[in-house]
């Protein structure tokens, strides 16, 4: 017997079908999740970006190769299945199908001991340790923005993955200068599982290493309005259209904590907790 469906009107349902599970998905997340998957996402972008691979849809071998970035940068295991559920969301809502293979969870469950279980206990960063680090700063580009870095992290305590998404728009200055407040997107654990929230912090004028001071000068020197408030800088001295890392800032931490004297082994972006 001849089929009443046409190819035209097969596809019209496929699209239909496509149309109400996306919106089903959209619907089951919260404000919060929303954020944070637009946020897991943009940051893949602008990895694939840099490295020349296409995010959408994604090619199973680049994103394992993410995915062992994130391991060497130290992610947990719980932080790298987040992500890459926001990259399946952001599959499915652009009709691709989704990656799932068992080269990547292989990857991911490999990692979730040594992510959990492997890291060594660091060594906090006193206000002795903080002086002697900011004294060996140079005075170029570098040397600004890691001075304003270090102090962020030093007062605000933020976590290295909610300083790297900081964005200048975050920073709402008092009119007369002397205090900062910053707009963070925090992560926990609720009855639903992980989420966020917008949580703010306000850092006040200091006499010494001062954070509002600080990041006032790299705001002058990059001149920066918009965007990421931390972006790498090449070894031209020049910087580039990118968000600084997670690893990036443990770098950091460590180059500085070696320039100081001091055992740069013990140190990480964890010291500022």
């Amino acid at each position: 017997m001849k089929s009443n469906f046409s190819s035209d009107r097969i596809a019209s349902l496929l699209s239909h079908i496509t149309e109400r599970q996306n919106k089903k998905i959209n619907a089951q997340l919260s404000s919060s999740s929303y954020k944070s998957y637009e946020t897991d996402n943009r940051l893949y972008q602008e990895w694939c970006s840099a490295h020349g691979y296409n995010p959408y849809p994604s090619d199973e071998g680049e994103l394992s190769i993410y995915i062992v970035s994130m391991v060497l940068e130290g992610y947990k295991s719980s932080t790298i299945l987040r992500k890459l559920a926001s990259i399946r969301h952001a599959h499915f809502t652009q009709g691709f199908s989704p990656p799932n293979t068992k080269i990547i969870y292989s990857i991911i469950d490999g990692s979730k001991i040594a992510l959990e279980t492997g890291r060594e206990s660091k060594k906090k960063i006193n206000k002795q340790d903080i002086d002697i680090m900011l004294d060996s700063i140079p005075r170029n580009l570098k040397g600004v923005r890691d001075k304003a870095l270090l102090v962020l992290a030093y007062h605000s305590k933020l976590l290295r993955e909610e300083i790297v998404t900081l964005n200048v728009e975050d920073l709402n200055f008092s009119n007369d200068k002397k205090s900062v407040r910053i707009g963070y997107w925090k992560k926990g654990i609720t009855n639903q599982g992980h989420n966020q929230k917008k949580e703010y912090v306000i850092l006040n004028v200091q006499k010494e290493n001062c954070p509002v001071l600080a990041l006032n000068e790299w705001l002058a020197v990059s001149e920066f309005h918009t965007g990421a408030l931390f972006r790498p800088i090449n070894r031209h001295g020049q910087l580039r259209n990118l968000r600084l890392s997670g690893k990036s800032v443990a770098n950091i931490v460590k180059e500085y904590a070696g320039k100081a004297g001091l055992d740069e082994r013990l140190y990480s972006s964890s010291s500022f907790k």
